[in-house]
């Protein structure tokens, strides 16, 4: 087991009661630190079966940080454990995990933990897909996708066109037809006077 020394940070062996690097005397231990800095309901059940998975992440191991956010993943019943799972997938996924940023991708395709962001799923796929065979298939899926729907889009507008033009050339013809039935019963209406 080891302490951290709250004055520079610096992570000591039990054996020791003062800082190696400071001298700052013992405080506390690495298990209160992480007890303490999690001490929240979504991490109760973390800290008691998945504590060494827990301190390894909060290190800065980028696969204990991309496993937690499988975890957090996986117990999908509250909105914080979603956010919770982008969370540690993001920071993982910075460090060049390729399944964490596949992971984080789905999540900004779908909107799980996070505004669905079609561009930034377009980004960490990008970013997996030289070492990630499913994150090369859904960026293939995905710029597929976003190319028929560019078609699409133009399709509509046409539409919108045609119609809109095809509306006026009737009102047109409706107003002047209208003008000439006028312009008759007014020239009737002259006459019977």
């Amino acid at each position: 087991m080891s302490w951290i020394c709250l004055n520079c940070e610096t992570e000591n062996p039990n054996s020791m009661d003062y800082c190696e690097v400071c001298s700052s005397p013992r405080t506390v231990s690495h298990n209160d630190l992480i007890r303490h800095k999690y001490d929240s309901d979504k991490y109760n059940y973390v800290i008691q079966n998945q504590y060494r998975l827990l301190c390894n992440a909060d290190s800065g191991d980028a696969m204990a940080q991309y496993l937690l956010g499988e975890w957090f993943y996986e117990q999908n019943q509250r909105d914080c454990f979603k956010e919770e799972a982008v969370a540690w997938f993001r920071k993982s996924a910075t460090q060049g995990n390729p399944d964490a940023q596949y992971c984080l991708a789905r999540c900004y395709e779908n909107g799980y933990g996070v505004e669905r962001d079609i561009d930034a799923a377009i980004t960490w796929y990008e970013r997996a897909a030289p070492t990630h065979k499913k994150a090369n298939e859904r960026l293939n899926i995905i710029k597929k996708r976003n190319r028929n729907n560019h078609w699409g889009c133009i399709l509509v507008v046409l539409l919108i066109i045609a119609i809109i033009t095809a509306y006026l050339t009737n009102a047109h013809h409706t107003a002047k037809s209208h003008s000439i039935q006028t312009e008759r019963v007014s020239y009737q209406d002259y006459f019977e006077q």
